[in-house]
């Protein structure tokens, strides 16, 4: 494998945002909308995951399977608020895209990782 690295700002538009599954087919749909015709600055991408034990998770889904959305955008910040727009119209559960450093958006998913299936398979030892 060869990799080819490009420079980003320490701060980027990133985050998780989750959802109901009962509103995945719309989450997929509108994922795709905006992918189709994304600027290359968007990385990210939709998946059923289980909602970490975090405090930005509402106690009620915790470790429950819902719809994420993650990744991050490295353009301007209005140009990131336009593309999210339409899933933040869907209602998501929670909603953490906003301006963060690069290396806590790598990091949003871990709790969910360790806990849910991760190299314990969610138990502890």
């Amino acid at each position: 494998m060869e990799f080819r690295l490009h420079p980003v700002n320490p701060i980027v538009y990133g985050g998780l945002m989750a959802f109901d599954p009962a509103k995945g087919g719309d989450v997929m749909r509108t994922w795709r909308d905006i992918s189709d015709g994304a600027p290359d600055e968007l990385g990210w991408g939709v998946a059923s995951i289980v909602a970490p034990p975090e405090p930005f998770v509402p106690e009620h889904w915790q470790l429950k399977r819902m719809w994420g959305v993650a990744g991050q955008f490295t353009g301007p910040k209005d140009e990131a608020e336009r593309l999210f727009a339409p899933l933040r119209a869907l209602g998501p559960e929670f909603d953490l895209f906003q301006p963060m450093p690069y290396t806590v958006v790598q990091g949003l998913l871990d709790g969910g990782t360790r806990t849910a299936g991760g190299p314990t398979g969610g138990r502890t030892t």
